[in-house]
């Protein structure tokens, strides 16, 4: 399992998630201390997260070390994608809007920037956010023409949505192009 992987949901056997190893716990702590590079700060952050993330009593403590590892270093996502997740599965959505702002200003690249437009944009949608808001963000998403199918269904899935059907129909066009 890699750092980046959530370990709160139960395991295949269905049993509830095993306790945390206050050894590990510690050594981590104590590693990232000792750390002075931003990026072995911020990787070390999100493990201890990460490992929080298994306790649902410390939903909060693994929140404040996401966090951290992301203001650590905000190029390195993970955390801030752990973060995401969190708040989506707890539906807490006063912060939700933030971090999504945080994916999009974090993204090193076109399709990471897309990504976070297009999540900010269904979060609108599904929160009954402002309609101007959402065609502005689709408009920004669609501006660099996303290479990746699974983007060009967003967009047409938002299109569809808002009623703009022509920009549901290019996109549903160009997904079908990408995919051949």
């Amino acid at each position: 399992m890699s750092p980046s992987e959530p370990t709160s949901q139960p395991s295949a056997s269905g049993s509830a998630p095993a306790a945390i190893d206050e050894s590990r716990l510690t050594e981590l702590r104590a590693e990232l201390e000792a750390r002075e590079d931003k990026l072995g700060k911020a990787v070390l952050a999100d493990q201890i997260g990460h490992l929080l993330l298994r306790d649902p009593g410390q939903e909060g403590a693994a929140a404040r070390e996401l966090l951290a590892s992301y203001n650590h270093e905000p190029t390195f996502r993970p955390p801030l994608f752990a973060l995401v997740d969190s708040f989506e599965r707890k539906r807490s959505f006063k912060n939700l809007g933030r971090l999504y702002d945080a994916e999009q200003k974090s993204a090193t690249d076109a399709a990471g920037r897309t990504d976070a437009l297009l999540d900010r944009a269904m979060f609108l949608l599904a929160t009954g956010g402002a309609t101007e808001e959402v065609d502005a963000l689709l408009e920004q998403a669609i501006e660099p023409r996303p290479t990746r199918a699974s983007a060009r269904a967003i967009v047409e899935l938002i299109a569809r949505h808002r009623g703009r059907d022509a920009l549901a129909a290019e996109a549903a066009r160009a997904r079908a192009e990408l995919a051949r």
